[in-house]
């Protein structure tokens, strides 16, 4: 099964992308390559636990 590109997510989970974007690119000697594929590896996470607690809690995206 292939992944979005991009889920989307709750206004609080792309605060916290925001974040930890930020944190990468001040404080971390990194190739923007894994930059790119840590900030997707966390949006695709945050994305799977966004729709696990929907569904746990019993809402629909």
């Amino acid at each position: 099964m292939k992944r979005v590109a991009n889920p989307a997510l709750s206004s609080l989970g792309e605060e916290a992308i925001a974040h930890y974007r930020q944190a990468l690119w001040e404080h971390e000697d990194l190739t923007d390559a894994s930059r790119r594929n840590y900030l997707s590896d966390l949006r695709h996470f945050a994305d799977w636990y966004e729709a696990s607690q929907e569904q746990r809690n019993g809402k629909q995206r």
